[in-house]
């Protein structure tokens, strides 16, 4: 298992990926939108930066994106100042 600790840019990356999810999610029920929501977000995922993801130290894998799948952000993180990030972890 991999643990990552929490700072701003790795709070922004896991937000994009939730948020391109909700977004492909509710597009499935709109004709002409692809119907395989986990096909959209992982090919986001994928397409995301090398040197980013290397960076926040998430893995182009099965276990990573299907970790930030299941993850919900809690809504503690999104109301803490960036500084102090760094109390939280996130593990895939």
């Amino acid at each position: 298992m991999t643990t990552l600790i929490l700072n701003e840019k790795l709070l922004t990356v896991l937000t994009a990926i939730k948020s391109r999810q909700e977004l492909a999610i509710i597009e499935t029920s709109i004709d002409g939108f692809s119907g395989d929501w986990l096909k959209v977000v992982r090919e986001y995922f994928y397409a995301l930066p090398k040197p980013l993801m290397h960076e926040l130290g998430l893995k182009r894998n099965e276990r990573c994106i299907r970790a930030i799948e299941r993850f919900d952000i809690p809504a503690e993180w999104l109301n803490t100042d960036f500084e102090e990030l760094e109390q939280f972890v996130f593990s895939y």
